[in-house]
């Protein structure tokens, strides 16, 4: 069953009035805000138990805690007995697969998949734009998809999408032999792509903030 959030479409004719004597960036700000409130206006029941959703909430937020928990150690960190400890850093970073793809010596792969997340969300953006353009109905499949999409890219995907984002950026400015966050023998070439990395790196990052910031302002309106 689905229904229409009709308080959400009353504001954004309200945006529209509120739009007028406002500075460029507010504009902007308004514009950006009230896309998203359309692209989610409409509402469907989820057939998932209070039971089932604490489960994901749980399962999600220790994986999250885990690879934050990552973050803290690094190979080359000078403590006594190192070597001890390495194993359990080890286990915490696979709960984060920027991690897996290092010690499987595919980086490159990961950054070409993340690459292309951020390519997919942008598509996803372009297509609910021609349908708000011709005035149609966005297809409720296609909400339901992005919004699960969109999800995954603000939970358990975050932190390694912003580390392969962030190491793509710095070997592709800095030379070095190897990538230095990750245990192993890895050569930075294969995250190094130069000006075409940066370039890259840069365009993810504008479609994620505004993506991270807008999803977390609507999520508590």
């Amino acid at each position: 069953m689905f229904e229409v959030d009709e308080l959400a479409e009353k504001r954004s004719y309200e945006f529209r009035g509120l739009l007028k004597g406002m500075n460029f960036a507010t504009r902007l700000n308004h514009c950006i805000l009230n896309f998203f409130g359309k692209i989610f206006r409409i509402k469907y029941n989820r057939k998932t138990s209070i039971k089932t959703q604490m489960a994901y909430e749980i399962t999600i937020n220790i994986i999250i805690v885990l690879q934050l928990s990552s973050l803290v150690w690094y190979p080359d960190l000078k403590i006594s007995d190192w070597s001890s400890y390495q194993p359990i850093w080890l286990f915490l970073s696979y709960s984060s697969y920027d991690s897996i793809c290092a010690q499987s010596y595919i980086m490159n792969f990961c950054f070409y998949g993340t690459s292309s997340l951020f390519g997919l969300c942008l598509a996803f953006l372009a297509i609910f734009r021609i349908f708000l353009k011709i005035e149609k109905p966005i297809p409720i499949f296609l909400i339901i998809i992005f919004e699960k999409f969109i999800w995954i890219m603000m939970t358990l995907c975050f932190i390694p999408n912003v580390m392969i984002l962030l190491m793509t950026l710095k070997y592709s400015i800095i030379a070095s032999e190897t990538i230095e966050e990750y245990s192993g023998d890895i050569k930075s070439d294969s995250l190094n792509y130069g000006l075409v990395g940066i370039f890259i790196v840069i365009s993810c990052f504008c479609i994620l903030a505004p993506i991270t910031i807008y999803s977390e302002i609507l999520a508590v309106i």
